[in-house]
């Protein structure tokens, strides 16, 4: 028994660092999307133009970098949470585990945000490229 809750012990462990390997590698890719698209993209005022919906993709993207700060933030205190367990008595562990699982669903639902806004910023960029080509070519009429 104790070396079956040792291997799922261990998976367990594994299976956090890697989240937390790619947690990293998202916000690093995010910050540099960031980067690029506040030093390359031309701004004018806003209105319906090719200018305004780049900036709406940024701050698509920079909203999706606060996330994956948020979900770093979350599961640095789900790890702080559960090391708690090993010096607290039996009473007070199912409150700590109940704390715990709440900051585990926080940091799940900021990663399914984080993704989200990641996948509505490519979309917006995307879109936003396309369709500046085809007003350049006279195929969308602008008035």
């Amino acid at each position: 028994m104790t070396a079956e809750f040792d291997r799922g012990e261990e998976l367990a462990l594994k299976a956090l660092e890697k989240s937390d390997t790619i947690d990293h590698f998202l916000l690093g890719i995010t910050v540099a999307i960031c980067a690029y698209l506040a030093q390359t993209n031309a701004y004018a005022p806003l209105g319906l133009n090719r200018e305004t919906f780049l900036l709406l993709s940024l701050l698509i993207f920079a909203l999706s970098a606060v996330f994956g700060l948020m979900r770093l933030q979350s599961t640095v205190d789900v790890l702080r949470t559960n090391s708690k367990l090993d010096h607290v008595t039996e009473e007070k562990q199912k409150s700590i585990r109940d704390k715990a699982n709440d900051q585990l669903g926080k940091a799940i639902t900021y990663n399914h945000i984080r993704n989200g806004l990641l996948l509505a910023g490519l979309c917006c960029y995307v879109l936003t490229k396309v369709v500046a080509s085809y007003q350049n070519n006279g195929w969308i009429p602008v008035h």
